[in-house]
């Protein structure tokens, strides 16, 4: 096996995104369920998990990228499609389903559904073109949330293959000194407020949908690009002991992150107060942390054959887990009748013992329906291959 395909082939890559995608459906459903309705303890658990999880993919798309890039423009319309002929054909089945509910069971007016549809086709989760006199976040844009970052993927994609092109003759500290440029880049955007188009749920560095967000995003691609050059993930290399330092660097870090990010963010109603644009070099550190903390945990796991098949089952096919799992959990939590609304709310929380239900029911739905959709379409492929 090549260097090359070494290097995508490695089993802690696959199992730690297997790993990231548990954690998103654990906060996302905590937070649809309202089994963390303590508002202070939730956002601080999604400061230790949400927002470094959400960097780590970006880490591994830009370590999994090939240095060998023949064609920029080619390689740009395959990741284009990869990511988008799934999300579509998830986006267009959900659309039919809340056509039925909101047309046919709610009564809402057909232009309530069309900025939502828009909301949901081409995440502007916050325009209202036919309905102008809504305002707000379109409710029905969270099925979709958690496509919040794939436009972004495209268009940082922009970014980094080319510039991945130009720099594959020269050394990898090149790549580090263009991660700090596009930074910087993102942090100026920032300042110029530039980051108001589309809300302010999440950080700069990862925003929805943002002008700041596509240097942030191609920043972290290049040191994770950075970082295979240097052979990160071999860890039959690590000896005990750097494992040990590993493993607590990067949860000293995530610890560091979680306790501070009151001063660090203002999370996560996004005021980010005098730190926005310094959190442009601030929020990688949190993202690597995650990757050193992950990475230690799923090679440990590894050693247990049904764990490891799993994660790496999930970690091959985390992006229509990814799409798939929110579809399911609101669905789930809109039959249940115990959807919230908005994410960012406290969740009334006068039966516990309810809402830790409710949390059980959906994680429980969302397996038992994304499993086997995984499945079924990987046999598909693999029958007409």
């Amino acid at each position: 096996m090549s260097e090359e395909n070494k290097k995508n082939h490695i089993d802690e890559i696959s199992m730690m995104k297997g790993f990231g995608m548990l954690m998103v459906i654990f906060v996302h459903m905590s937070y649809i369920a309202g089994a963390f309705s303590e508002f202070e303890f939730a956002r601080h658990l999604f400061s230790f998990i949400g927002i470094p999880v959400m960097m780590m993919f970006f880490y591994m798309s830009g370590y999994t990228s090939s240095t060998r890039i023949r064609n920029p423009l080619a390689k740009i319309g395959y990741r284009a499609g990869r990511i988008l002929i799934p999300y579509y054909v998830y986006s267009i089945s959900m659309l039919i389903i809340y056509a039925f509910v909101y047309l046919g069971i709610e009564k809402r007016s057909l232009a309530w559904f069309a900025d939502g549809a828009l909301g949901i086709l081409f995440q502007l989760q916050s325009f209202h073109v036919f309905d102008p006199a809504s305002a707000g976040v379109h409710p029905m844009f969270y099925g979709v949330l958690v496509g919040w970052f794939l436009f972004q993927m495209i268009v940082s994609e922009f970014v980094f293959t080319p510039i991945m092109y130009a720099l594959k003759d020269k050394k990898s500290i090149w790549k580090l000194v263009t991660a700090i440029g596009l930074l910087a880049a993102g942090a100026i955007l920032y300042k110029l407020n530039l980051q108001g188009l589309n809300g302010e749920y999440f950080p700069p560095v990862c925003k929805i949908f943002i002008l700041p967000n596509i240097p942030g995003i191609a920043a972290l691609m290049f040191i994770g690009s950075f970082m295979a050059d240097h052979s990160v993930f071999d860890l039959d290399s690590y000896s005990n002991a750097k494992k040990a330092i590993v493993l607590i660097a990067g949860l000293a870090v995530e610890v560091i992150f979680f306790l501070t990010d009151d001063f660090l963010y203002d999370y996560p109603i996004g005021k980010w107060g005098p730190y926005g644009s310094i959190s442009y070099f601030l929020a990688p550190f949190c993202g690597i942390g995650c990757v050193m903390f992950f990475m230690i945990i799923c090679n440990l796991l590894k050693r247990f054959a049904p764990i490891k098949a799993f994660l790496m089952f999930m970690g091959d096919n985390s992006l229509d887990f990814l799409i798939m799992h929110f579809f399911v959990g609101v669905m789930t939590a809109y039959i249940g009748g115990f959807w919230y609304e908005y994410l960012y709310n406290p969740v009334p929380n006068d039966r516990p013992a309810m809402n830790y239900l409710h949390f059980v029911i959906l994680i429980a739905v969302v397996f038992a329906v994304c499993i086997p959709v995984v499945m079924f379409k990987n046999h598909q492929i693999k029958k007409k291959a």
